[in-house]
């Protein structure tokens, strides 16, 4: 997540904006992470696209969007 960022920060944007597209990206490189390991082992074991959306879906609210939101809280960015 620091390094995601890092390479954020160094935008030249408003800090609103950087925060969303943190947010954003964090959850899309969770449900990337969610989506390859269903396509890894889902598809033999858990076949169906129903377990697709849950294997994208939830880390990317739980540990996409709600670890991100916690991380901007916990620190302090100018």
């Amino acid at each position: 997540m620091k390094r995601l960022w890092n390479v954020i920060n160094d935008l030249d944007a408003k800090k609103d904006v950087k925060a969303k597209m943190f947010l954003f990206l964090l959850a899309v490189v969770h449900m990337a992470a969610g989506a390859a390991l269903w396509f890894i082992l889902g598809r033999v074991i858990f076949p169906g696209i129903e377990w697709l959306i849950c294997f994208t879906g939830y880390p990317a609210v739980f540990a996409g969007l709600l670890g991100g939101i916690i991380y901007l809280y916990r620190h302090e960015f100018a």
